[in-house]
């Protein structure tokens, strides 16, 4: 599923020891389904990849184009609609339209924790692996830029923070991760959030910090 120049062996052995990790602290439990008829269904792609013996996540930065969460740094993925088979299939079909990447391209882990946004959708995150480096084919349409996040930063607490923000009139606290002058908050960063603690606790907050 990787690619690039030859790695020493302890790195190969970090990287295979934090995919075994993921694999577990996913696989611990089923992601709880939300069942709110009122919630729109939408799914993620949350897309793990081997970048020079270290874990990375691929996110978007939407662009000012679309109809929603415009300029917002989001997973792959969108709406349901109803030729798609599964959730799944609605996360593949939108990275393949919004990225260029292709279902033989992806290895799912599992499926996470529903995640309810106040936008009125139910988002299903998907975690996989997937294969790098990759021919990505972007649709500026909707995504103007690739970003590659290691998956250290966003274990260490001290990149996640808390802020206020004003939504529709009404304040709200939302958490974020500042990344290269990328603001990752809102329902990516809470995706994440649950994400990291469920590596945390799979693993022990110092073993999966040194896998990156």
């Amino acid at each position: 599923m990787t690619g690039g120049p030859p790695l020493g062996r302890d790195a190969e052995a970090r990287v295979e020891r934090f995919w075994e990790i993921l694999k577990s602290s996913v696989k611990a439990r089923p992601g709880e389904i939300l069942s709110k008829p009122e919630l729109r269904p939408a799914a993620v792609l949350v897309p793990f990849f081997d970048k020079e013996g270290a874990p990375y996540l691929l996110l978007t930065k939407r662009s000012e184009g679309v109809q929603r969460h415009q300029g917002e740094i989001a997973f792959p993925g969108g709406c349901w609609e109803s030729s798609d088979a599964d959730l799944f299939e609605t996360a593949l079909r939108e990275c393949r339209e919004e990225i260029g990447l292709e279902r033989n391209a992806v290895t799912l882990i599992g499926r996470l924790d529903d995640h309810e946004t106040v936008t009125g959708f139910s988002v299903a995150p998907f975690v996989s692996i997937i294969s790098y480096p990759y021919p990505f084919r972007l649709d500026f349409r909707e995504i103007t830029e690739l970003i590659e996040v290691p998956f250290s930063f966003l274990m260490n607490p001290e990149n996640c923070r808390l802020r206020t923000m004003l939504f529709r009139g009404t304040e709200r606290t939302v958490r974020s991760y500042l990344y290269n002058g990328n603001d990752i908050w809102g329902a990516t960063a809470e995706m994440i959030y649950r994400l990291v603690a469920r590596v945390q606790e799979c693993s022990g907050k110092r073993d999966a910090r040194g896998m990156g």
